[in-house]
């Protein structure tokens, strides 16, 4: 990946795309976040991932947030 998904940092794990691959969200551990661990968001903009997003504070604690899933209901 690229530096819009890349960036200083431990890790990069649990990425979840979506099956039409419009978007990823994954956790990364950096000292840039509000926790340990916090989950991360990047849109596919006509085949390139677009700059990654922090979900922010109304759903990332100071805590670990890892392993992120997304329930498809019709």
């Amino acid at each position: 990946m690229e530096s819009e998904i890349n960036s200083i940092g431990k890790w990069i794990t649990y990425s979840y795309i979506t099956q039409d691959e419009s978007y990823m969200i994954y956790d990364f551990k950096s000292d840039l976040g509000f926790g340990d661990s916090d989950l991360y968001i990047s849109f596919n903009k006509s085949g390139k991932w677009a700059k990654t997003n922090n979900f922010g504070s109304k759903i990332t604690t100071d805590q670990t947030e890892m392993a992120t899933s997304v329930s498809i209901d019709d």
